[in-house]
């Protein structure tokens, strides 16, 4: 969060910029910590999708008080930072942040309203039209910025008119010129034309079909991507000029952190996972339930645990039954992350019979297979409690599935590491061996990527020495013994007490559940397992139709 509140006022956490020669010089510029204030406000209710005209005062105080910093930002991309005063990074990352949660609330609420009526027609055309001069923009490799820019931006307008958002259409009728300047000035390096008229395309789709958290999903995760190779792009101006960068605290979607114990699965994910199961076991093409059942016929069921487990995917089930009826009803004996015993009831249900044979099988394989990693991450974690020791899981997961996965990691009471190879540096034994020294490569990925966390995958004491005094974030113990592993933390609990850092330590390699005994007093804050997502022995479950 960019503040925090005490004593009922908003202390902003802006520090951490500064000339390398001045140690004691602190970045302080007119209007900063107000706008820091406006944006967190307004960040926080696009987040909710509360944007209403209660936000109108705060978006006018926003347009004052950011123009000083937007236009030194905007001045850094075309002509390089301000030699006296250069805008922080965190102030652009959260002025992003922004921007990008306000243009998905409307992007959900043009889905969430969307009427196949008069007025959305004669809007949904103007919106195709508009599509296809972006396509042709790109089309003819013009790379007219200012065209495709300004075409773009009466795009999302006319979006903000089917979402009946008054505020929206208000709002981005009076910010067109500040608008086109931002993104004229940050897209112009990192822009694909090409990748965004594709994802405007599913997205109108998306919106037609009032698929409002997909659509808003694919937004966000299209204007995330860009929006760090622009962080990335800025923080790397600001070290040539000579300044050094210290983060601030973590932000959404940005700068994810090592260990989490949030488990996040949106509806866009389970829904995506859904109608792929659903289209590989081509289930509306059921040719047995078709020959047999040519009406609807209600019927009554439940699904049940035949082993003890711990139960996960539970949501995904509900989904898989209502995607070919909405109003399938469920009522839920068990959640996900619950210990059941055998014979224990996880739902039970009523529909259409068709329904149920179709979604039968696919229901219980998402059970299954997301109650195995629940069930292993648990007893892992349970072995390693006593020696103050937590699970994280990794990136070896089923090709497809990453998402389902952690998610059943954290409700077994493990928690995720990175999800992706965007999200976390984690510098490992070949990035080290092309780059010439552990030191090197951790140089070279700071000058790349200065606000990203970094990890370090450490072999010996002698490479963790010198990764210590660069302050990686974490360092990875990699297949040492317990007095090796134990040596290692004396010596990273040293660096931080002499740093100041907060340096953690994650171990791993060939960890089982006969061999975490190794972590036994060595001060280690994690151990990281693959064989909790990629070994898979599925809980016996059944489903009875009653």
């Amino acid at each position: 969060m960019p503040g925090k509140k005490k004593k009922g006022k908003l202390i902003p956490l802006f520090s951490g910029l500064r000339r390398a020669k001045k140690p004691e010089a602190q970045l302080q510029q007119s209007g900063t910590q107000l706008f820091r204030q406006v944006v967190s406000y307004v960040r926080d209710r696009a987040k909710e999708r509360h944007i209403g005209w209660s936000l109108i005062p705060a978006l006018i105080t926003l347009r004052i008080v950011s123009a000083e910093n937007l236009k030194a930002i905007r001045s850094a991309f075309e002509h390089g930072p301000s030699d006296e005063k250069p805008v922080h990074p965190d102030l652009l990352a959260d002025f992003l942040e922004m921007r990008r949660y306000f243009t998905a609330a409307i992007i959900y609420k043009a889905a969430e309203n969307w009427k196949n009526d008069a007025r959305n027609r004669k809007t949904s055309a103007r919106i195709d039209e508009l599509l296809d001069e972006l396509q042709d923009l790109s089309d003819n490799q013009s790379w007219d910025w200012v065209s495709f820019h300004e075409t773009e931006f009466e795009f999302f307008l006319q979006i903000a008119n089917t979402s009946r958002f008054t505020t929206a259409r208000f709002v981005l009728n009076r910010i067109k010129r500040d608008y086109l300047d931002s993104v004229l000035a940050f897209n112009k390096n990192f822009w694909n034309m090409q990748s965004a008229i594709a994802v405007y395309r599913s997205l109108i789709q998306l919106i037609r079909e009032r698929k409002a958290p997909e659509a808003e999903g694919e937004i966000l995760q299209f204007f995330t991507q860009n929006d760090l190779a622009i962080l990335q792009y800025y923080a790397s101006q600001v070290l040539a000029q000579g300044f050094e960068y210290t983060p601030q605290s973590p932000r959404d979607g940005l700068r994810p952190v090592y260990a989490s114990n949030v488990a996040v699965l949106s509806d866009f994910e389970i829904g995506t996972a859904v109608r792929y199961a659903l289209a590989e076991d081509k289930a509306s093409a059921d040719i047995t339930t078709q020959a047999i059942f040519t009406d609807a016929n209600k019927a009554e069921g439940r699904i049940f645990v035949k082993s003890d487990c711990v139960l996960c995917g539970v949501r995904l089930a509900e989904q898989t039954f209502r995607y070919f009826e909405p109003g399938f009803t469920i009522k839920l004996e068990a959640a996900d992350g619950d210990a059941l015993k055998s014979g224990a009831t996880v739902m039970r249900f009523k529909g259409d019979i068709r329904t149920i044979l179709r979604g039968e099988r696919v229901a219980l394989n998402f059970i299954a297979f997301m109650s195995s990693i629940a069930t292993r991450t648990r007893k892992i974690a349970d072995l390693v409690r006593p020696y103050g020791v937590r699970v994280l899981d990794t990136r070896k997961t089923v090709p497809m599935l990453r998402a389902i996965s952690k998610y059943a990691v954290v409700k077994g009471g493990g928690l995720n590491h990175r999800h992706d190879l965007s999200e976390v540096g984690l510098i490992k034994d070949n990035h080290i061996a092309q780059a010439g020294s552990v030191a090197a490569a951790i140089l070279a990925f700071r000058r790349h990527a200065p606000f990203v966390p970094l990890e370090i995958e450490v072999d010996t004491l002698e490479q963790l020495d010198e990764a210590l005094p660069l302050k990686p974030d974490m360092v990875l113990l990699d297949n040492m013994d317990a007095p090796t592993m134990a040596e290692a933390m004396r010596r990273i609990k040293a660096a931080n007490k002499s740093f100041g850092t907060k340096i953690t330590a994650e171990a791993s390699g060939g960890f089982t559940a006969t061999t975490l005994d190794r972590l036994k007093d060595t001060g280690v804050d994690f151990v990281s397992l693959g064989s909790i997502t990629n070994t898979i022995e599925p809980p016996d479950f059944s489903l009875e139709i009653i």
